[in-house]
């Protein structure tokens, strides 16, 4: 992974990347809090699994912003209460590259472009969008992989009930060298028997554009990639 971005850099990436988060949050109250809760259990892995803290922040990040291709997705399939049909979930299988295109719009964010691209990738080549398998997925997207999965089943959803957190443990545990990396799952649940992570279930964040429509949300993510593109350029 790239180093740190510079320091002069520093404040307006993380607003940047506070605001991006906030706004996919603010869109559907079950996922609140779902983007800075796996950017912790992230960061936490990527701590347990003896990286450095400059290639855990960035892990951190990156991992805030995994989902930011789904503000572009409707309303009536991300908070559908019945199961998705096979076109609707295809549809929604679309929001890795999605993210990226968003991303790559921004100068310095190609270190996040691996985790938002490929944090759905399972290591048997059974995830999506590209079948890959092992190695072929970079450490950071296997971590954001497991703390995905791990809030996910732990966190209500318009279509389910949360489930428990021995039962989605149970979960990584039974999928563990399938969907999960082995080294990766054995240590988010030794940080977890630990309790490393027992406060982090409770971050909510406050979902200040929750005002934006989703369109208007998009437009101006966009905008504020150009803003932040061209601060990029002029300071080079």
């Amino acid at each position: 992974m790239a180093g740190e971005h510079p320091l002069h850099l520093e404040q307006p990436y993380l607003q940047f990347v506070e605001t991006m988060a906030q706004a996919l949050d603010a869109r559907d109250p079950y996922t609140a809090g779902h983007s800075i809760r796996v950017a912790e259990y992230s960061y936490g892995i990527a701590l347990g699994l003896g990286l450095n803290e400059s290639q855990a922040r960035t892990i951190r990040i990156a991992a805030q912003l995994h989902d930011i291709g789904k503000i572009g997705m409707p309303d009536a399939i991300l908070q559908k209460r019945e199961q998705l049909t096979r076109e609707e979930f295809s549809f929604i299988k679309l929001h890795p590259q999605i993210g990226r295109r968003i991303l790559e719009r921004v100068a310095g964010f190609d270190k996040y472009l691996s985790v938002v691209e490929l944090h759905h990738e399972n290591v048997d080549g059974s995830g999506y969008p590209y079948g890959i398998s092992g190695h072929q997925i970079p450490l950071e997207a296997r971590i954001v992989r497991v703390a995905d999965a791990f809030d996910a089943m732990t966190s209500d959803r318009s279509y389910r009930p949360r489930g428990t957190e021995d039962w989605a443990r149970q979960q990584i545990i039974e999928f563990s060298g399938r969907h999960f990396d082995r080294m990766v799952a054995a240590t988010f649940l030794k940080l977890g028997a630990e309790e490393r992570f027992r406060v982090i279930g409770d971050v909510m964040p406050a979902p200040t554009l929750a005002h934006i429509r989703p369109a208007s949300q998009m437009q101006h993510l966009l905008q504020l990639s150009d803003v932040l593109a061209e601060t990029a350029t002029a300071r080079r």
